[in-house]
């Protein structure tokens, strides 16, 4: 049986960790290393970790920093200690719902050499507003290739497992607000990505997240920082006019927020920005 690596990343999310930690512990899968990464949490995240591992006497690997390193660098050091085959990503805020996921995923990966990760379909939990969302995939492509990825990332992070590989983290990757993107367009570099039409897990939408906890304007900066990150990044990459476009619309969507809020000069700054991109 193949080894999985769980990677765990979790800072301040004591409302959420130990269900995170049930639901690893709860997986049929017998060949399993769990890291959890802690990053310097303030709150209760740690004490309930420690608690959870002694009580269930697991060895599992936990690596609490004592100063706080940021979530690129700690997605890099818990991805980094990993030793198994295959690499299974969690956030401490996120957890899985079915006993079997590993294992499926194990199976497909192993069936078809060509492919570098599989992921899978996930429920959301959205405790910020009455809206709700029944998954998280709706466009459900079973292949995803490096290509198709660049232009957009609709992949659930909770739900991925991927081939270990020797990922490289430039500079690029530590200013990027969202770096899952970036981990899986290295992972396609080497392997299409398979998706699983499974909920598998589920992923928590609250306003200390990194995603829900933004304005919309916000998202939308932190989506044009990441996709700056993604040039320099891919630049070699001949497919690199599909960023320019998601460029060019992210700046048109700025612009256009901040004309409604009556910005007119950040407005025109933006508007330019998009027309430079044409």
């Amino acid at each position: 049986m193949v080894k999985v690596t769980v990677c765990l990343i979790c800072y301040n999310q004591e409302k959420y960790i130990e269900q995170t930690l049930d639901s690893i512990f709860e997986q049929h899968y017998a060949n399993l290393e769990v890291i959890i990464a802690d990053d310097c949490s303030t709150d209760n995240s740690k004490k309930i970790i420690e608690t959870f591992l002694q009580k269930n006497q697991l060895d599992w690997n936990f690596l609490p920093s004592d100063v706080n390193v940021g979530m690129q660098k700690n997605w890099q050091n818990c991805i980094e200690a990993a030793t198994g085959d295959y690499i299974a990503l969690l956030e401490g805020d996120d957890f899985w719902n079915d006993p079997d996921k590993i294992q499926k995923q194990v199976e497909i990966l192993e069936q078809d050499k060509t492919l570098s990760a599989c992921f899978t379909n996930s429920l959301v939990i959205n405790e910020m507003s009455d809206r709700h969302y029944p998954e998280y995939v709706t466009d459900k492509i079973e292949r995803l290739t490096f290509s198709s990825l660049l232009k957009g990332n609709n992949i659930p992070t909770c739900t991925v497992l991927f081939r270990r590989h020797k990922i490289n983290f430039p500079p690029a990757f530590f200013k990027s607000p969202y770096v899952d993107w970036i981990i899986h367009l290295s992972n396609a570099k080497t392997g299409d990505y398979f998706f699983l039409d499974e909920k598998t897990s589920t992923y928590r939408l609250h306003e200390n997240g990194a995603y829900g906890g933004q304005t919309e304007i916000n998202r939308h900066l932190k989506m044009i920082k990441t996709l700056e990150c993604l040039k320099v990044i891919f630049s070699d990459e001949p497919d690199l006019k599909v960023i320019n476009q998601n460029l060019k619309d992210s700046f048109q969507k700025v612009a256009y927020l901040y004309k409604e809020m009556n910005q007119s000069a950040k407005f025109y700054k933006f508007k330019i920005k998009s027309k430079l991109l044409a």
